[in-house]
């Protein structure tokens, strides 16, 4: 039997699936050494997924995560680092950086890309593409979103001197 949640559907076969709810399509799939989940239905607490499968282990699955795990000034730039802590690859990955402030707040660059993927573990560093130029405090508006996990967002202060960029730790 499946399980669903989240608008997900997970189906033990011979490899586990999971299937977007409304579309069916597959988000992701594992398959187990030279085995299969055919003879367990799958189970879902504290948002990670439990089965069994023929070779008599329990397996355990988190959906992708997307974290913004570090945030850094440079020359002329700001660096972010993307990080997947989940079990899956992260897929179609967006990503924007905003610096907005300085005096007279004539500082406003935005820089916007995408991945394709990050696997569970991998980190990748982004940076914005235009250079930051200017004097005083900056705000860094930071988010990323893949079409297999929730939105991520994380804001950080800096401060701006010349073409040196700071990132404060408050």
């Amino acid at each position: 039997s499946p399980a669903v949640a989240d608008g997900k559907v997970y189906v033990g076969s011979n490899k586990m699936l999971c299937l977007d709810a409304c579309t069916g399509e597959e988000i992701w799939s594992y398959q187990a050494d030279d085995d299969y989940f055919g003879y367990s239905s799958p189970a879902i607490a504290n948002g990670r997924l439990y089965i069994g499968c023929y070779d008599w282990r329990l397996y355990c699955f988190a959906d992708p995560l997307l974290n913004i795990s570090k945030v850094s000034g440079g020359i002329g730039k700001v660096c972010v680092e993307l990080m997947n802590p989940g079990d899956n690859p992260a897929r179609n990955i967006s990503w924007n950086i905003t610096i907005k402030g300085g005096v007279y707040g004539i500082i406003n660059v935005t820089t916007m890309g995408s991945l394709a993927s990050l696997e569970p573990g991998e980190t990748m560093v982004v940076s914005t593409n235009q250079t930051i130029f200017g004097l005083g405090l900056i705000n860094i508006m930071v988010t990323a979103v893949a079409e297999n996990t929730k939105p991520v967002y994380k804001e950080k202060k800096g401060l701006v001197f010349g073409p040196f960029v700071f990132t404060l730790p408050w």
